[in-house]
């Protein structure tokens, strides 16, 4: 049996916490990113194509992987980024939440083993611009 362990994955349908965070900022309440929070967040295509890879490698059998992007996000930073995007006075409230600390992990050994390397670098600011750009253009749209 081959496991993989998936950290923080994302795709411009699925934007977990951030998500919650821009319906936040635009609804004019406070986000409220965790402290500390973040690590190396995957972007959904990357992830799906780990499998076939694993699938047709007799290295891969009763291997452990993780698989993460390449890129460190912090969950601030983002939440800060929506706040400043949604430019409307909202503030950020930060939470404290020592289980959901920034994760930093290694794939290293996905890449030694099965030749994988992440395409997406850094794209979760640009998931987030879209989501916000989609939802003034559905006001726009209603008004």
């Amino acid at each position: 049996m081959t496991v993989f362990r998936l950290h923080g994955v994302f795709s411009g349908e699925r934007l977990g916490q951030f998500g919650h965070m821009i319906e936040c900022a635009q609804a004019g309440q406070p986000v409220k990113p965790i402290q500390g929070a973040g690590g190396e967040y995957a972007h959904l295509a990357d992830v799906l194509r780990v499998f076939p890879l694993a699938m047709v490698n007799p290295k891969a059998y009763g291997e452990v992987f993780n698989v993460a992007g390449v890129y460190t996000y912090r969950d601030s930073d983002l939440a800060h980024f929506i706040v400043e995007q949604v430019d409307t006075g909202i503030r950020l409230e930060p939470v404290e939440d020592r289980a959901q600390q920034m994760v930093s992990v290694s794939v290293d050994k996905l890449s030694q083993l099965l030749g994988y390397k992440p395409e997406r670098g850094e794209f979760l600011t640009q998931l987030i611009a879209s989501a916000l750009g989609q939802h003034r253009a559905n006001r726009k749209e209603s008004q």
